[in-house]
């Protein structure tokens, strides 16, 4: 099997398939996260899914390889941040979340249907790296206010990935049409910043919620000996009382 960005992206969809399952075996047990890993599983299993059906292009109907991977590639990038972002923003206004993805999900089978290819690449090209930068600078935000450095990788990783896509998108322009499994330097640089992603994200988001339940255990062990020193100092004020009282 040579190596090539079809190989390349069937090997990240395995990544994205299995470190996801691996992060909600190993972090489930926390209640408080317990919400929060199932959504960041859940979005890596669907851009897996979407790099399968996307690596199967030329087999599979191209509703299916082309448009329906990348909706699906889409709404998992966009799942991340938002995940990020609801750790510093607790009141995360999902309506109008849901709006956007739904509007961008309309337009791509929109120009699909109306088959307008330069335009249908273009966009194409443009709403998988808006979605990348989001989810970077929710990724900065959420390390800074969470104390979470380990977040910064995938922060890294998702800016060279929407840095490939913006580069598809400005080779599209000057003429050059660039499928994801054309053995071209641009379609391999996404393949395999995408297996790259897949390693960040699983190591990076462990790393947080690891960190982030070792400090509420820390801060819970120390609100539990704090409540255990009251409660010697009033047993001995009731005791001098009771001596006191004698």
């Amino acid at each position: 099997m040579s190596l090539d960005p079809r190989t390349i992206l069937l090997c990240g969809a395995l990544l994205y398939l299995c470190l996801p399952v691996t992060s909600y075996l190993a972090l489930r047990q926390a209640k408080d996260t317990k919400t929060t890993v199932s959504l960041w599983s859940a979005a890596g299993l669907i851009a897996g899914v979407g790099m399968i059906l996307t690596s199967y292009r030329g087999d599979l109907p191209l509703l299916i390889s082309r448009e329906l991977a990348n909706i699906l590639i889409f709404i998992a990038i966009s799942m991340g941040g938002l995940i990020l972002r609801r750790q510093y923003r607790p009141r995360l206004n999902f309506k109008k979340a849901s709006a956007v993805i739904l509007c961008a999900i309309a337009i791509t089978l929109l120009l699909n249907a109306i088959e307008f290819e330069l335009g249908r690449m273009l966009w194409v090209r443009f709403v998988l790296a808006m979605p990348c930068f989001f989810l970077v600078k929710e990724a900065w935000q959420c390390a800074h206010y969470e104390n979470a450095p380990t977040l910064r990788m995938v922060a890294a990783t998702h800016t060279l990935l929407g840095i490939t896509f913006a580069y598809q998108f400005w080779v599209n322009i000057t003429g050059t049409p660039v499928a994801p499994i054309d053995n071209n330097p641009a379609a391999m640089a996404t393949a395999i910043t995408g297996i790259a992603t897949s390693i960040a994200n699983h190591m990076g988001f462990s790393g947080f919620i690891f960190s982030k339940v070792t400090r509420a255990r820390q801060a819970l062990n120390q609100q539990s000996s704090t409540l255990s020193l009251q409660e010697d100092v009033l047993k001995r004020l009731v005791q001098k009382d009771d001596l006191s009282a004698l």
